[in-house]
């Protein structure tokens, strides 16, 4: 409860008040927040594009947009004051007062005439690109107080109905979060999307609902289906039809399991192979689904060789097949080894003599004609 209470104490409200005399009142404010996420709420909730806002707070100096409420003391309750660009002044009043004809002299359309030192320097490109900047801008700030005259105006003119703040946000987002139901529907009719995100993540509908705005909410919704049915492709059942399917009824242009007299019939009569029939007494009994059963023939397990206890050879192992590891046993002689033991005598092998040659040296002349003996 106490941690509850220390963040309701940190969270407060601040006072708007814009240079045309409009006030609003931004919630949720805490001392972290810092001067861009306050502009960015700003967007929102006075409908003044991220671009052209000019924060003050006691005196006339600029408010920074990397510094946050508690480096510039700002007490819960207080007053921000709003202002925007010089070259923004004009088209801004107009805005706020609703008079098409103001807003059309403010340089909002393609054949305008209206320049200021800056435009009057452009090249033509730079110029329709500036133009349509200004457009965007007043169609922006027009849908968000809900001056459905001019932004028609505006859409007929030429104006980008998919205009983009630096936040990311569109006229689509500035109607449905002040739940301005009639140019929201004008800018659906011109082809505005209805998925686009801003920088937070929120789409019109999401900020809409988020809001609680719930006319725009549904429409955006509705809208959304129907882009959704018209991009889908029509479901043709492609299936072979059943007997009583087959069955035309008596006016011949209707199948009886849409329209006739026995298509209640039919259609009740029929049912899924394997289902129960009904109750009755001559209703055929359910047949029991029968299971996949594996018909592949068991393996035969592979019989291990009998284990001899005086064998150093390792047995194999059922589960993978391999020997098992060799343990180190001492070997101990039997009783029945002993008594039959006998020593090997140690003999030499002498490899034997050619028989046509001997070892004596007195044979070998012999043998060749020559001795002793000879003449």
């Amino acid at each position: 409860m106490g941690t509850d209470k220390k963040k309701a104490a940190n969270i407060f409200s601040l006072q708007v008040h814009l240079f045309t005399g409009e006030k609003y009142k931004i919630m949720n404010c805490t001392n972290k927040m810092k001067v861009g996420e306050l502009k960015s709420e700003l967007e929102v909730v006075a409908g003044l594009p991220f671009q052209l806002q000019r924060l003050t707070y006691l005196d006339a100096a600029d408010l920074m947009d990397h510094q946050t409420l508690k480096y510039l003391d700002v007490i819960p309750g207080s007053v921000i004051n709003v202002t925007v660009w010089g070259q923004w002044l004009g088209l801004v009043e107009a805005i706020s007062t609703g008079d098409i004809f103001k807003v059309l002299r403010q340089g909002v359309t393609k054949d305008t005439k209206f320049n200021d030192p800056n435009s009057a320097a452009m090249m033509p490109k730079m110029r329709e690109m500036w133009l349509q900047d200004r457009a965007g801008v007043a169609l922006f700030m027009a849908c968000h107080r809900g001056h459905k005259k001019v932004a028609l105006k505006l859409l007929k003119s030429g104006a980008d109905v998919s205009y983009r703040t630096p936040i990311g946000r569109t006229a689509l987002h500035a109607a449905g979060a002040q739940g301005q139901v009639q140019c929201l529907l004008t800018l659906l009719e011109y082809g505005a999307k209805t998925d686009v995100e801003d920088e937070t993540g929120e789409t019109p509908f999401t900020l809409s609902a988020k809001l609680g705005q719930k006319q725009c909410e549904r429409h955006l919704f509705l809208h959304e289906w129907q882009q959704r049915i018209s991009k889908s492709k029509g479901y043709k059942d492609t299936r072979p039809l059943m007997a009583h399917q087959m069955h035309v009824s008596v006016d011949k242009r209707q199948r009886t399991w849409i329209s006739g007299r026995c298509g209640n019939i039919y259609t009740a009569e029929i049912l899924p192979p394997g289902e129960y029939s009904g109750t009755r007494f001559n209703s055929p009994l359910r047949k029991p689904v029968q299971h996949r059963t594996n018909t592949a023939p068991a393996k035969a397990k592979k019989k291990l060789p009998p284990i001899d206890k005086y064998s150093d050879e390792r047995p194999l192992t059922e589960a993978t097949g391999k020997r098992t590891p060799k343990e180190f046993t001492p070997y101990l002689a039997r009783t029945d080894e002993l008594a039959n033991y006998k020593r090997p005598h140690a003999t030499i092998k002498v490899p034997k003599q050619d028989s046509w040659i001997s070892g004596n040296s007195a044979s070998i002349l012999e043998q060749f004609g020559v001795g002793f003996g000879a003449v």
